[in-house]
């Protein structure tokens, strides 16, 4: 049998908006295939087209999220940490094995067994297929609360500072989805 592992990434740190969304997927070990990279680097089509293919081949996966509530309560590392680690954590409960988990970055989650790596999400398949998967579902939710919102675009930037957003902050005020932790809408509410 081919070795497996378990791949782990997150998106959404640094947008002032929307939840930070994490993912773990379970992947052979030496599983390259074309088309899995860094979500970042990929496009948005190749980002959709690989995300079901992830799903359909993976022998696990699982999406997992921290609100802006959580972010503003917690701090947004200590939320990602906490997202990742409990993936991890109920994947191998599910599978009912200690697979290796490998995350990428430079902080290892405080689970056994488990190595960070710099820019996994460009080496580590699994890792690759993680970050995919989490990009691809946080963007499906900042296109829908899109529409709740229409006023801030959402659908556009993704709940990140650009101009247009900043503006939409300081014309409308934030909603429930925006992070008020983050400096651009704390100064916002302190000019309210």
């Amino acid at each position: 049998m081919v070795p497996h592992i378990i791949g782990v990434d997150e998106v959404g740190v640094g947008p002032c908006a929307g939840p930070v969304v994490a993912a773990t997927v379970v992947w052979p070990e030496d599983g390259f295939r074309k088309g899995l990279g860094d979500s970042k680097k990929l496009s948005a089509k190749r980002r959709g087209l690989m995300a079901p293919v992830i799903v359909e081949e993976a022998p696990y996966w699982a999406v997992g999220f921290a609100s802006c509530a959580q972010v503003d309560a917690r701090g947004v590392h200590e939320c990602r940490f906490a997202v990742m680690t409990e993936l991890a954590q109920e994947c191998r409960r599910s599978l009912g094995v200690e697979l290796p988990v490998i995350v990428d970055g430079d902080v290892s989650l405080r689970i056994g067994g488990c190595t960070a790596v710099v820019k996994g999400d460009e080496s580590v398949p699994a890792v690759s297929a993680a970050s995919i998967l989490a990009k691809v579902f946080r963007d499906e939710y900042m296109v829908l609360i899109g529409k709740k919102y229409p006023q801030y675009g959402f659908g556009q930037h993704k709940g990140y500072v650009t101009a247009e957003h900043k503006a939409a902050l300081v014309k409308y005020g934030p909603c429930l989805e925006h992070r008020r932790s983050y400096a651009p809408v704390k100064s916002v509410l302190l000019l309210g």
